[in-house]
């Protein structure tokens, strides 16, 4: 009975080990990619804030002509679908394909008609 108990008690030590073994791996292999991510995601939200303080700044303002206005919104969403894609590539390495897209096309989410 004893021996019994001694050999599940080394099966599961082997098991955790295991385990540990693999998520150290897995921290290794996704963390530069992670630390990228949150550093994108992080300066995307900052310039988002700035952004939205800028426009509401200048709702009002007479000065702007419409096509200079609709310039400056269209150059602020191709930014953001930009960075949108350069993170739809960093997680190309974690999922082993393209992310959200068609691998054997290469299509990405959506095309948009953005240059």
């Amino acid at each position: 009975m004893l021996a019994r108990i001694e050999r599940i008690r080394n099966q599961e030590y082997l098991f955790c080990d295991t385990i540990d073994e693999q998520y150290v791996d897995m921290v290794d292999r996704v963390g530069p990619t992670y630390r990228l991510w949150r550093a994108a995601t992080l300066e995307q939200t900052e310039w988002l804030e700035r952004y939205q303080k800028r426009a509401a700044t200048r709702t009002g303002s007479a000065g702007d002509s419409e096509f200079t206005r609709m310039q400056a919104e269209y150059a602020a969403y191709r930014s953001f679908r930009i960075q949108g894609r350069h993170c739809l590539n960093w997680q190309r390495p974690l999922t082993g394909g393209a992310a959200h897209g068609d691998s054997n096309t290469g299509s990405s989410v959506s095309s948009g008609g953005d240059p």
